[in-house]
């Protein structure tokens, strides 16, 4: 896993991961979530599995899939 972004705004973080060089679309979790991650490895192994489930559902960041409600 490569980390891509990591960025603070406020009571907000920013991520965005590439899992075997495919990029997943940014995703937000609050500070609080931060607590629950007390090492580097612990938050990283976090990103990875949120990074992996957002390529599975939605594909690569840079041309992703439609979900059903934009088909709409």
């Amino acid at each position: 896993m490569e980390l891509l972004r990591l960025e603070k705004f406020g009571e907000w973080y920013t991520a965005q991961a590439a899992v075997d060089g495919t990029p997943c679309v940014p995703f937000h979790f609050h500070a609080s979530e931060r607590e629950r991650f007390p090492t580097e490895e612990s938050l990283m192994a976090f990103i990875e599995r949120q990074a992996r489930m957002l390529i599975e559902q939605y594909g690569d960041a840079r041309c992703p899939r439609r979900t059903g409600l934009e088909e709409n």
